[in-house]
């Protein structure tokens, strides 16, 4: 006896929908394929919320295929009615400079030296910082006084401790894209001043940059080892006594080389000119992330408050997630076999908890970490399963601005589940890659009073013949 599956044409016309999908908001099967096919929405749905684990912020993290997944790293400190106060801190080395280019002349005379920070993407405040923007920032720069490897892979819960307890550098901060006028060093030619992109700019204290690095003796530079033992680097932190109003997370570019640099400004008797100390990719950099959920729901529910399932939480920077299953979904099976034709988890934004902290762009479901930190990603979302279409999984989880919800695709997953390739006792709502993301969201939960969490399936029956 052998199985054919009814509308096996259908099912493949849905594949190749799938797969050359180009709008995000209309992904999925069309009018015909729904007719040709039973759609299902009423599947219990479960909910919980739990802590998320501590992510993987180092540079030589690679998720789901993308080996510079940690390319953005942030800063901040928020203060949310709802998730409470959230921290995340910078810790990073420097490159080593070149001795001949770097050393200072004898006679130097240091002017000023400052801290240059690149925002991630200057193209819109929105893709660069996430939260208030009308909040002003009391930004901390600190010498570390723990070492860094850049061999290590470094997690969220750790914490680098400070050199000293006085800062090397405070500035106020707005978050803002205008282009600056800074001064231009040519040499044997007169300063001028040039447009430059947006930045963040910290003076560093003249005294401590004049003792650490023009006075600094030269066999620093002779090796790296050298260099990273004399300065460790720097830990970047927001003071949340010295910040107004509800905060947020900026998001830097510390990788490229040139973007995010400590300039040293100084003269001798006939010029001006400066020197630079370079960060990229290539030294360690990590993110330290602490949330604070004192008197918020997200305490009484992690506490083990009565969990209604109306209301469901995600946020990133390692907060919380929430778990989901389906305890129910092999009973599609009861009478017949069946076929997959589409399923997808809707979830929708809780009207009202959004304002200062918008919806995320895009949510997903994966199965957890596994023992390198990697998330465990369902059939849908996996480069590496050999179902993945990535025209059409790449639309998975999208905000949709018609429908003003989330549509996530588990159609291969539902048909694992069915075929017994997979369960879903470890089905996690939460961010592609909550290291690089401040955002956080407020979801209907399986039982939302006005807007619920659906499991939404389309299927085909699969008829048996000798």
């Amino acid at each position: 006896m052998k199985l054919v599956k009814l509308d096996l044409l259908i099912l493949l016309i849905s594949l190749f929908i799938f797969s050359g999908c180009e709008n995000p908001d209309g992904i999925g099967l069309n009018d015909t394929d729904y007719q040709n096919g039973i759609q299902v929405d009423t599947f219990t749905v479960q909910s919980q919320l739990v802590a998320d684990l501590p992510v993987r912020t180092d540079n030589r993290f690679s998720n789901n295929g993308n080996v510079a997944a940690n390319n953005t790293k942030l800063l901040g400190y928020m203060n949310d009615a709802i998730f409470g106060k959230s921290y995340a801190e910078l810790n990073t080395q420097f490159v080593k400079p070149d001795s001949a280019a770097f050393a200072f002349p004898a006679e130097a005379v240091l002017d000023s030296a400052v801290l240059v920070l690149a925002y991630q993407d200057t193209s819109k405040l929105a893709n660069t910082f996430y939260g208030s923007a009308t909040s002003k920032f009391r930004f901390i720069v600190e010498e570390l006084g723990d070492p860094m490897r850049v061999d290590t892979s470094y997690y969220s819960n750790q914490y680098f401790n400070p050199k000293n307890a006085t800062p090397i550098g405070t500035a106020l901060i707005t978050p803002n894209l205008n282009k600056i006028k800074v001064m231009d060093f040519i040499n044997d030619k007169p300063d001028t001043l040039k447009t430059a992109e947006a930045q963040i700019r910290v003076p560093i204290d003249k005294n401590y940059a004049i003792q650490k690095f023009v006075n600094a003796p030269s066999s620093i530079y002779e090796s790296t080892a050298n260099f990273n033992s004399y300065f460790k680097g720097i830990k970047l932190r927001i003071d949340p006594n010295g910040t107004t109003g509800l905060g947020g997370i900026f998001k830097l570019n510390v990788q490229t080389t040139d973007k995010s640099v400590i300039n040293f400004y100084y003269h001798n008797a006939t010029d001006t000119t400066f020197h630079t100390l370079r960060l990229s990719g290539g030294v360690a950099q990590s993110n330290y992330f602490k949330h604070d959920y004192a008197g918020t729901i997200i305490e009484t529910l992690l506490g083990g408050g009565t969990n209604t399932q109306q209301t469901v939480y995600v946020q990133s920077m390692a907060g919380v997630k929430t778990k989901v299953k389906f305890p129910y979904i092999k009973l599609i099976n009861k009478d017949s076999k069946r076929a997959i034709n589409k399923a997808e988890l809707i979830v929708t934004v809780d009207p009202g908890s959004d304002g200062t902290f918008t919806g995320p762009a895009r949510i997903l479901l994966n199965q957890g970490q596994n023992k390198s930190g990697s998330f465990i990603q369902i059939a849908d979302n996996n480069i590496s399963d050999t179902r993945y279409r990535p025209a059409g999984a790449e639309y998975s989880g999208y905000y949709n601005s018609s429908k003003k919800n989330y549509s996530i695709l588990v159609t291969k997953y539902v048909q694992d589940i069915l075929d017994g390739k997979a369960n879903d006792d470890n089905l996690f709502l939460t961010f592609d890659n909550p290291a690089i993301s401040g955002e956080r969201a407020v979801f209907g939960g399986p039982k939302g009073l006005s807007y619920s969490m659906k499991l939404r399936i389309i299927y085909s029956d699969v008829k048996q013949t000798n």
